[in-house]
């Protein structure tokens, strides 16, 4: 119920409203009234006892209840504010609630008139007074709570939205309430005074137990009254202990006989500070500090004792003395002569050094006794300048001549100045002294210099900081063409033969120079008198005088040797141009420490370091000393054996390119006397070469195996389709239950498998008939997803992270689905204890020369398929014969090591290129590139099986050099109603085809057949029989170009081997389609 306060307002006398009972009052009622009063009053009387918060609460309460109100009030008037102690509000009650200035308030006339008064419509009366308008009161009636000095300490409001009359009686009752609140204010008080009081006792016994130093306090009689825990502390007594003892107990030293005199001059001073020292229980004395002060309390007289331990502070004045002693001993012996005068302006110090150097005693130095040993020239000048200075207060510095134990006059240099002690003040001056006659003898030295400058061959000037020239030797002037002294005052660039603006940078840039380091030496281009260009060699050198700083330039004309080298360095800038633009590395070493003193840029660039970095280090800064050793040693034997040394294959570890391979040549290089001076190397980095060489050997190999695996093939395919077909055809002949259909499907089976074996072998030998289309690589990942998921197992997790944007590329679907599937397999195989196989795809760019690009791939853009597994990975041997057929790193029976070598044919022909990284234990990834095509996806339209008749009627010319193939296709197409014309190679074929009078409607051949391929035949017959339809088959083709023909409208192809199902099919389907 706090309230802000409120700006004073001018205020009105308010009227009392004095009601008087009504005359239709009972004096029963009021009677009862009183009782009711009275014993409120006397209710509250017993609640005197209580906290005083709680007895104002119990106040307002049953003054609201005893007078039925609705608020209630009871304030502490406390200065200008009016402190609401507790809050009667429809029968709650709030303590503490605030407060408010008790000028604006209807309060203000009960504290000025000491006695009941009442109010209506009293927020009228009192606007600012805000509490009136919280509770909306209307009637007010207040009474105050006086002191027993007539004091107003509280008033007491009550407070109704409506009117209300107050009889006299009610008003002497509340004078009562007033009486008896007041008692309680002053209660509330006196209990909050003595509070405070006992906390500012405990605050000061707290404070003096924390104090840091001893606190005693002592009667008349030296005993012991009271102490703090600090005095305990140091003396090692407990507090009681102290307490029973006397003040001689504790102070050896203060004797019983002197306390009464002790006391007495510490009552008339009031108190009094000195040193002693007191004696802990340990028996140890500590040296203490005492400030006592004399002290009357309720007439009783104590000494309180502030007793500080001063052992650190005697210790730091034994230090101090110590110290004193140790520099007097220093100043003795120092290497200046050290004197010291006293404030009458009279030495009463000398140091060793001093009476040394004079030869005198002390006493004899001493007051005025040293000017005896002055130069009787100096000494009035000497005595003057220094009573100048001492009267002054002022630091000096005067030279003179002093006699030396010898005799001989030596030259003086005295610095000398006031000195004060600790406390500031002035106690003298002292000196040091120092013998500057060499100083004086250089001097005269330097004369002698000057001279020989003036008859130096070179020219040697002196030029201010701001350039301008100070001095000039002969030398200088004859060279420049200037008479002696022209030079002087001139400024340097007048000198120099360069542009106004060069000039400046350049000898701003001499001057930069010349403040970091203090030299520069180098080349100027200067010009004479008459304007005659020479250059000049120059060291420019800083030179201190006088606090001032000076350039001191020696220079020697050097044009003739200037265009002896200048032709010099053409041809050697010829000689490094050939070094530089040799594509091998170049680098010559010193032949006794086998340090590089040369290096080309070629070098550079393959060792990966900076010639600045090459230059003046060995092998060993740079190379393993396994590697270091080996070159040291190849040096050496080249060194020893004076010729050429070629090292066909030497490695070598570069900091950026890894390990490299270069073919190494060094040759000795000799001086006048043919003794070894330098080595040259010259080395070619044949790294690339080697792998192209590597991947010729690796790619003929594999094309060697390639052949081979085709060839056999396509003998294969030949025999298998005959033991496919026949076995198909004797399961249609004979019945189920019959005996030898066990033996027939075993036959079926194993022709199958033998199949799947042949094509594996024509896939990686690239000879097989693909079927291109273009084609997403993302597409056909997806459309695999399902059948990749079961493959692999649950224990694998399957992580697609396809490009959004990969171009398409041209590639047979089947093929390229048998990549991925055979990728997996290898990744499952891998991850036997589950694992992440991550299948990428992105597009990539590769230009000529990229680092990552394999050498059989051609520039241009491709797309990437990229398989990552998480297996058990592989080391570089394994790597090394990945894609090499039958090779394989399972279990015999757990695989044909074909898989790998299918994908390698794959993507070899279908003009991609694929390769493997991997480390042991790190995983592996497969990355395979196929060029990409402008052209868009083709869709792909899904196959329908076909269930029309596989009969016919037509005539088929069938070329086949096979007589078991041959046979076979013809027995199958007969059986289904077709006339065959059979011919054992494309001539007999020709003829056949020239000889038949009739229509022939399909041309079934072989692609490979001696003297005429398939494909030849096929044109031939094709170009005289429009309508004719052909049919390829084949098992292997040896040339790519017999490929071109098979896609054309009137073509198809049949892969050996076939079932005769599949070949019905084919021919039925072939004949079907429209032209």
């Amino acid at each position: 119920m706090s309230r802000k306060k409120r700006p004073s307002v001018t205020k009105r006398s308010p009227r009392p409203a004095v009601r008087k009972p009504q005359a239709s009052r009972t004096a029963a009622s009021q009677k009862t009234k009183h009782l009711a009063h009275l014993q409120t009053l006397y209710a509250l009387g017993m609640t005197l006892s209580g906290d005083p918060l709680e007895v104002f609460a119990q106040a307002a309460r049953m003054i609201g209840e005893s007078f039925d109100v609705r608020v209630v009030c009871l304030s502490e008037i406390v200065g200008e504010e009016l402190y609401f102690k507790a809050v009667y509000i429809n029968g709650q009650v709030m303590t503490d609630a605030g407060h408010c200035p008790l000028a604006v308030t209807p309060c203000a006339t009960v504290e000025r008139t000491r006695d009941v008064q009442i109010f209506d419509r009293v927020m009228e009366r009192f606007p600012q007074a805000t509490f009136l308008q919280e509770h909306d009161a209307y009637a007010y009636c207040g009474f105050p709570a006086l002191a027993n000095d007539h004091r107003v300490v509280a008033v007491t409001c009550l407070l109704d939205d409506k009117p209300r009359e107050f009889s006299e009686e009610d008003q002497e009752v509340l004078r009562i309430f007033g009486q008896r609140i007041a008692l309680e204010i002053e209660r509330d008080r006196h209990l909050t005074e003595r509070k405070q009081a006992d906390e500012d006792l405990r605050l000061a016994r707290f404070t003096i137990e924390q104090a840091s130093d001893a606190i005693y306090w002592v009667n008349p009689h030296a005993e012991i009254m009271e102490v703090n825990e600090a005095a305990s502390v140091m003396l090692g007594y407990s507090k009681d202990e102290l307490c029973r003892m006397t003040v001689h107990d504790i102070n050896p030293d203060f004797h019983t006989d002197m306390w009464p005199a002790y006391w007495a001059a510490t009552k008339e001073k009031g108190g009094a500070v000195f040193e002693t020292s007191h004696r802990a229980k340990d028996g140890r004395r500590i040296p203490i500090e005492i400030n006592v002060k004399y002290l009357s309390f309720e007439g009783r007289e104590y000494h309180c004792a502030f007793v500080r331990d001063i052992t650190e502070r005697k210790r730091a004045e034994k230090l101090l003395a110590r110290s004193r002693d140790f520099y007097l001993g220093i100043l003795q012996n120092f290497p200046a002569m050290i004197w010291r005068s006293g404030v009458d302006a009279k030495c009463d110090y000398f140091n060793n050094t001093w009476l040394t150097f004079t030869g005198r005693t002390l006493e004899q130095e001493l007051g005025n006794g040293w000017a005896e040993g002055v130069h009787p020239d100096d000494v009035d000048r000497c005595i003057t300048h220094y009573l100048k200075a001492f009267h002054a207060r002022e630091p000096f510095i005067l030279e003179y001549r002093l006699r030396r134990y010898d005799g001989e006059y030596r030259y003086i240099t005295d610095y000398g100045g006031p000195f004060h002690d600790l406390e500031g003040s002035f106690t003298g001056f002292i000196g040091a002294c120092f013998d500057i006659t060499e100083r004086k003898r250089a001097e005269e030295a330097l004369t002698m210099q000057s001279r020989v400058l003036e008859s130096m061959a070179e020219g040697v000037s002196l030029s201010d900081e701001q350039g301008f020239i100070r001095y000039t030797n002969p030398a200088e002037d004859a060279m420049f063409g200037y008479r002696q002294g022209e030079l002087i005052g001139q400024h340097v660039t007048a000198l120099n033969a360069y542009p106004p603006d060069e000039n400046s940078r350049i000898v701003g840039d001499v001057v930069e120079q010349l403040k970091a380091r203090g030299v520069w030496s180098g080349e100027f281009g200067n010009r004479k008198k008459d304007g005659t260009p020479f250059t000049t060699f120059a060291r420019i050198t800083a030179l201190a005088i006088s606090n001032k700083t000076y350039w001191v330039c020696v220079q020697e004309d050097v044009t003739g040797r200037k265009q002896a080298e200048g032709a010099l360095r053409q041809l050697q800038a010829f000689l490094n141009s050939i070094v530089e633009n040799i594509p091998g590395m170049v680098f010559v070493k010193d032949a006794q420490d086998l340090r590089f003193v040369l290096f080309n840029k070629a070098g550079e660039d393959l060792i990966g370091y900076l010639r600045g970095d090459l230059i003046g280090k060995s092998d060993y800064d740079f190379f393993t000393k396994e590697q270091a050793d080996f070159f040291t040693a190849m040096d050496r034997a080249v060194l020893a054996d004076g010729r050429l040394l070629d090292i066909p294959e030497e490695p070598i570890q570069t900091k950026d390119k890894g390990q490299r391979l270069l073919h190494t040549k060094k040759i000795p290089i000799l001086d006048e006397q043919g003794v070894p001076r330098y080595l040259l190397g010259l080395s070619e980095d044949i790294t690339d070469r080697k792998r192209l060489e590597e991947e010729l050997r690796q790619a003929q190999k594999m094309e060697a195996v390639g052949r081979l695996a085709g060839g056999i093939a396509h003998d294969f395919n030949n025999l298998l389709t005959v033991i496919g077909g026949c076995s198909d055809l004797i399961r249609c002949r004979i019945e189920l239950q019959d005996p030898l259909s066990r033996y027939v499907r075993d036959i079926k089976t194993a022709s199958d498998r033998a199949t799947s074996l042949t094509r594996q072998l024509l896939a990686f030998s690239r000879r097989q008939v693909l079927e291109p289309k273009v084609l997403c690589l993302n597409d056909s990942i997806l459309a695999m997803d399902p059948i990749l998921r079961r493959l692999i197992g649950e224990h694998i997790e399957l992580v697609p992270a396809l490009s959004q944007d990969l171009g398409p590329v041209k590639a047979d679907p089947g093929q390229i689905e048998q990549v991925i599937m055979n990728l997996a397999l290898n990744a499952r195989d891998s991850m036997p204890n589950g694992g992440r196989l991550t299948i990428a795809t992105v597009n990539a760019t590769f230009d000529q020369g990229d680092a990552g690009k394999p050498s059989n791939l051609p520039s241009g853009v491709y797309a990437q398929l990229i398989v990552t597994d998480t297996g058990q990975g592989m080391d570089k041997a394994t790597l090394a014969h990945l894609f090499e057929p039958f090779f394989t790193t399972k279990d015999v029976g757990k695989g044909t090591g074909l898989g790998l070598a299918t994908v390698y044919g794959i993507v070899a022909q279908s003009g991609g290129a694929i390769w493997a990284s991997s480390e042991p234990g790190q995983g592996a990834t497969f990355t395979v590139c196929l060029p990409q095509v402008a052209q868009a996806p083709e869709p792909s339209l899904p196959s329908e099986p076909s269930h029309r008749s596989t009969r016919g009627s037509e005539t088929i010319l069938l070329a086949e050099d096979e007589p078991t193939v041959r046979a076979l296709v013809r027995e199958v197409l007969e059986e289904q109603g077709y006339r065959v014309l059979e011919a054992k190679n494309g001539a007999e074929a020709l003829a056949l085809a020239g000889q038949h009078a009739g229509p022939i409607h399909l041309l079934l051949t072989d692609l490979v057949m001696p003297e005429m391929s398939g494909h030849a035949l096929a044109r031939r017959l094709t170009s005289a029989r429009r309508e004719l339809k052909v049919l390829y088959m084949s098992g292997y083709t040896e040339d790519q170009n017999l490929h071109q023909g098979i896609h054309d409208a009137q073509a198809a192809f049949l892969p050996k081997p076939m079932p005769p199902q599949t070949l019905l099919h084919k021919v039925r389907d072939l004949l079907d389609a429209s032209s």
